[in-house]
């Protein structure tokens, strides 16, 4: 069995790298984004007189957003070919790629960290979070005590699914706190003189 990694519409078969074609602009124009990656198989097929030869083929995949880890693609009668046999199946398996920022939280959902420093933990403060697609949305933390592992749920920002209906799952931003590796005598006075009654 074929593994490839899908990365930003780029994936790689045996080391051959294959990229979006103009299939997908024309998906994309019917309200379906996806794109397609062409595959290249060599294999040996039976030519007359029951002569095995190699033969290199290009494959069509077409990529549905959605698709998760273990998803398989079958072409069948595409593998290689012996005497007296049916030709055998090839059969490809997304693997996914480790993102720099997201995390896939079950079928559909994203996790995302984003470290703060303490003092905007413990006053208003507003973050930019980024999203699928490269954007930002602004996000207002008011009357609200940010404590480390702290997780607010956008709804609609996830990962699409796999029914092409326009949902959406969701992004799960987890706060971490920064907080300060040293203090002076007189910053954890003040300190304990602003927090002592919190608690």
């Amino acid at each position: 069995m074929q593994r490839f990694e899908i990365v930003n519409g780029v994936t790689e078969v045996e080391g051959i790298a294959e990229e979006k074609t103009a299939g997908a602009e024309e998906d994309e124009e019917k309200g379906v984004p996806a794109f397609w990656l062409n595959a290249m198989k060599n294999n040996e097929v039976l030519a007359e007189k029951g002569i095995m030869v190699q033969e290199i083929e290009i494959l069509k995949i077409e990529v549905k957003l959605g698709w998760r880890k273990g998803t398989k693609i079958k072409f069948e009668g595409k593998g290689d070919e012996k005497p007296g046999y049916l030709p055998a199946d090839i059969v490809f398996i997304i693997e996914e790629k480790k993102h720099n920022l997201f995390r896939r939280e079950g079928k559909t959902d994203l996790e995302i960290c984003i470290e703060i420093p303490l003092v905007d933990a413990l006053t208003v403060c507003s973050l930019p979070i980024p999203i699928l697609g490269g954007e930002k949305l602004n996000l207002s933390f008011e009357n609200i005590v940010v404590y480390p592992g702290y997780v607010k749920v956008i709804e609609g920002q996830g990962m699409p699914t796999l029914k092409n209906d326009g949902k959406r799952g969701d992004l799960h931003v987890k706060l971490l706190v920064d907080f300060p590796k040293e203090l002076s005598d007189e910053q954890r006075q003040e300190a304990f003189r602003i927090l002592e009654n919190c608690c």
